[in-house]
């Protein structure tokens, strides 16, 4: 900050002072150089060199995206706004320092949750609640995998169009069957091909029934196939063995 403030100054002195001529001295004596006849001193003007005088600028802080989250000190900014754990509504514009100071850190930390907001966002977490969400979502992700019979995650799709021919499905649906041998979940995903014909609801449900064959042994299906807006999804698990 101070020397922020010593750069304006000397900004603010070098444009406001009157322009003089520097004396012409010699670089080893105290005495005046001699001058040519009907020479004028040379000015050197502030604009021809803007680096030494501008004053130094400080970039704002980047947050870069990572996979672990930010939080406390790690927050690269000294004023934020909090959202209120009740209300979730935004809460005037503090200082970090200070609402780390006023917080109980055994129980509580605050973590960025938008930094392109100036000031940014940032919301105070539970450390025991943010523990119990973990196991909880943990305990899931086990609970899917033992009644799978499969690896946690979200499901591997196949995109398969409602005009494939049957050959052309087999071949793709191989790759189903390879997956669920592996143990993973399989999402067979149906849709219009661009620019072709809508088929009838009688094809849909013989497409459907193929790929069930196609798959049998190997994976049953999770439930009935569900729609997201032109998508049809049919998920499989893997067989118990």
């Amino acid at each position: 900050m101070q020397s922020n403030l010593l750069a304006r100054s000397v900004v603010r002195f070098a444009v406001c002072a009157p322009s003089r001529a520097l004396p012409s001295t010699c670089s080893t004596c105290t005495a005046s150089a001699p001058r040519l006849a009907g020479s004028t001193p040379t000015r050197r003007l502030l604009s021809s060199t803007p680096a030494l005088w501008a004053a130094p600028r400080t970039p704002p802080p980047v947050v870069k995206k990572a996979s672990k989250v930010v939080r406390d000190e790690e927050i690269p900014f000294k004023t934020v706004i909090l959202v209120d754990p009740t209300s979730k509504a935004l809460l005037p514009p503090a200082f970090l320092s200070e609402l780390l100071g006023s917080l109980d850190r055994s129980r509580f930390l605050i973590q960025l949750a938008d930094s392109t907001q100036d000031p940014p966002i940032c919301r105070i977490v539970d450390k025991k609640e943010e523990y119990a969400k973990s196991r909880e979502r943990q305990q899931k992700a086990k609970d899917r995998v033992s009644a799978g019979g499969g690896v946690a995650g979200p499901p591997k799709e196949v995109h398969l169009t409602w005009g494939t021919s049957s050959h052309d499905l087999e071949h793709k649906l191989k790759k189903g069957r390879d997956l669920l041998a592996k143990g993973n979940r399989v999402a067979v995903c149906l849709s219009r091909k661009k620019g072709a014909p809508d088929v009838s609801q009688e094809v849909r449900k013989q497409v459907l029934q193929q790929i069930e064959q196609s798959l049998d042994g190997h994976g049953t299906t999770s439930g009935p196939p569900k729609k997201k807006l032109d998508v049809v999804m049919l998920e499989f698990v893997p067989v118990k063995r």
